[in-house]
């Protein structure tokens, strides 16, 4: 087991820090004792890590060109102050946002905006999380562009060219409604 011994003055109290890259460092004052001893202490692994703990477009059907929100929540899930980045796009993440000095267990929350493909068809919004320069969450918004509408009017009349009323509409088999 490694370990490291030193000689020290018994009855003096020193501080004592222990510190190894990718560990919480660990500080405590000590009394040396009269007689030789072994002082066993544990080591927290650094945790830095980002969760992507909300992410949601305002709806999942658009126009083409239409605007896509989107609105998140990344939350600091390790155990020390960090700078994170949510990373976003259509397809793959291309935009960031840096939020810098997030303590553990703090969380940022924001929207961001997009422009809907022109071409209809299935997409996705990619959001990422990074936490100490590498991706540690990841989560895929499936959006449907469809052909845009148009507004068709029905106006239904009698020979005499006065309104009737009570016709029902039906467009490919299913009923639309009644005029």
């Amino acid at each position: 087991m490694p370990s490291l011994t030193v000689e020290l003055e018994p009855g003096k109290t020193v501080h004592v820090k222990l510190v190894k890259e990718g560990y919480l460092p660990l500080e405590f004052d000590y009394v040396v004792p009269s007689a030789p001893a072994t002082v066993t202490k544990t080591m927290v692994a650094v945790v830095c890590r980002a969760a992507i703990t909300r992410a949601s477009l305002n709806k999942t059907t658009f126009e083409p060109r239409e605007t896509i929100g989107l609105a998140y929540t990344v939350k600091n899930t390790g155990n020390i102050t960090t700078d994170i980045v949510i990373r976003f796009g259509i397809g793959s993440p291309s935009a960031s946002r840096p939020c810098h000095d997030v303590p553990p267990g703090g969380s940022v929350s924001g929207s961001v905006g997009f422009t809907a493909p022109s071409s209809p068809g299935s997409y996705k919004i990619v959001i990422t999380a990074e936490a100490c320069g590498r991706e540690t969450d990841r989560k895929e918004l499936p959006f449907t562009v469809r052909i845009p509408r148009v507004a068709i009017t029905f106006d239904t009349r009698k020979e005499d060219g006065t309104v009737l009323t009570g016709v029902e509409v039906w467009i490919d088999g299913e009923k639309k409604g009644t005029t």
